[in-house]
């Protein structure tokens, strides 16, 4: 079984992602994840991002194929 991993804002708190395996999900909505020059961070503060171990084992977000690219061109 492959793990989830919850993206975390250290400044804002919220949820804005999961990885799962090499995939990432995030809101459809506005954009939650955003590149600010080499790096990754919150769509809605600005600040940065962290990943922590998922203990529920349920995805809470869906795929976007433009998330995805992002992730796999960094």
């Amino acid at each position: 079984m492959t793990p989830i991993y919850d993206i975390l804002c250290m400044l804002c708190g919220r949820a804005v992602g999961q990885l799962h395996g090499r995939r990432l999900y995030r809101d459809n909505g506005p954009p939650s994840i955003r590149k600010d020059g080499k790096r990754t961070v919150c769509g809605y503060c600005g600040g940065s991002l962290y990943i922590q171990p998922d203990d529920s084992g349920m995805l809470r977000f869906r795929e976007t194929a433009m998330a995805t690219e992002q992730i796999r061109a960094s």
